[in-house]
């Protein structure tokens, strides 16, 4: 495993710090707890206060803090597990699973390292709305109304449709009872983001804050260098063996993008897969690349000794033959996929991203014999709270698809 010089140097103390913490197979305290914190009434007097979690990317790049809001919504750093089950049926003996799943407590996922970000970000900027997009059973939206409601922040939904399923009711009721307000816009993500931008821009006096669709952006990004970086430190401690390959769901791209320049960055010889989930005009080779620079350009504007990381083909792989009917439509491939993830290890999976994620794996389970592989699980395992929640507190077009059935 080689390392990029300066990150190695910054990040050797924060893989020695914790290594016992890590290798359990737990998260860490999270990092909103400060030092000086009371234990529980149930724990030794005498147990030393968790740890702050610092994020490895501010670790490794110093000159990034000063410009770099953070709220610590998240239990950081996730574990990384054997799906020894898993492995068997699938014929991968060297089968490891990236728990982001567990990355926070009210709501896991990749959209709670971004957020953390975006949130700090709003607060820095005294906003006191969060405007965020999605299709009817985003992820980004359910994770907005949560972590934005518990912040203090008002938050506002522009939904575009997508084919009802109970997935994307359990999201809706969950947002809605978070008290987020809940726009449908039928032009779909693109005009949502189009229209609000608009608005802000024309606003008297306070502008909402705007978080882009899925958080991709050269500030959301970054929380996936900081992600690789973490998994740079977990492989560094003896936490997990040096992956082969990571495979992850590709949608909005920004998630894809950010771990990719963090490998980079970290030096570790690893290839993302890619798996696309959303349509080839929201996830191409040439918007990937382009993300690329751009999150690179911005995290030297704020630092200007930031790495000037340039990402090669041989980096990323794009696996494009699992999106089926389109995005948030289930495939058959991916069904069976969800499955055996609940029959082998107990992990719950979704249509739209992670079950064509995983699917997109099996498929490739003869190419991959012999190697280690990362699933990154970027699905939250959290249960979402819905009871209280009235169809009739939803647009019209919506009460169909939340109603009981």
């Amino acid at each position: 495993m080689q390392f990029n010089r300066r990150t190695f140097s910054a990040l050797a103390l924060g893989t020695l710090v914790g290594c016992e913490e890590r290798s359990s197979g737990t998260a860490s305290a999270p990092a909103a707890a400060p030092a000086s914190a009371p234990a529980p009434a149930s724990a030794s007097a005498s147990a030393p206060p968790p740890a702050e979690y610092i994020p490895p990317l501010l670790r490794a790049h110093p000159g990034l803090a000063p410009r770099l809001p953070r709220l610590p919504l998240g239990l950081l750093p996730t574990p990384v597990e054997r799906a020894t089950k898993l492995a068997a049926k699938a014929a991968i003996a060297g089968l490891h699973v990236k728990r982001d799943d567990l990355s926070g407590a009210a709501y896991g996922g990749g959209k709670t390292r971004k957020l953390e970000f975006f949130l700090a970000d709003a607060r820095a900027k005294d906003t006191r709305e969060i405007v965020t997009f999605g299709a009817f059973g985003s992820n980004q939206a359910v994770a907005t109304a949560l972590y934005g409601a518990a912040q203090g922040f008002a938050v506002t939904l522009l939904l575009a449709p997508q084919t009802p399923s109970p997935y994307v009711r359990k999201n809706l009721l969950a947002a809605r009872r978070a008290g987020a307000t809940i726009r449908v816009v039928h032009g779909g993500v693109a005009e949502a983001e189009a229209l609000a931008k608009r608005a802000a821009k024309g606003a008297k006096g306070r502008a909402p804050y705007l978080v882009p669709p899925g958080g991709s952006s050269p500030l959301g990004n970054l929380a996936f260098v900081n992600a690789a970086l973490e998994l740079a430190e977990q492989v560094g401690a003896g936490v997990c063996p040096l992956p082969d390959c990571i495979y992850l769901a590709m949608g909005t791209m920004g998630s894809a993008v950010g771990l990719a320049l963090g490998l980079e960055l970290a030096g570790l010889r690893t290839e993302v897969v890619a798996v696309r989930t959303s349509s080839p005009e929201t996830s191409s080779e040439a918007r990937f690349f382009a993300m690329a620079k751009q999150t690179v350009a911005f995290a030297r504007s704020l630092d200007p000794t930031f790495p000037e990381a340039r990402l090669g083909r041989a980096r990323v792989r794009f696996s494009t033959n699992h999106l089926g009917a389109g995005y948030g439509a289930p495939t058959r491939k991916g069904e069976r996929a969800i499955a055996l993830a609940a029959e082998t290890e107990g992990m719950t999976l979704e249509p739209t991203y992670t079950g064509k994620t995983l699917a997109a794996l099996l498929d490739d389970a003869e190419r991959l014999a012999g190697k280690v592989v990362l699933f990154w699980n970027s699905h939250s395992s959290r249960p979402l709270l819905t009871e209280g929640v009235k169809s009739e507190d939803f647009p019209p077009v919506l009460r169909g698809i939340v109603a009981e059935r």
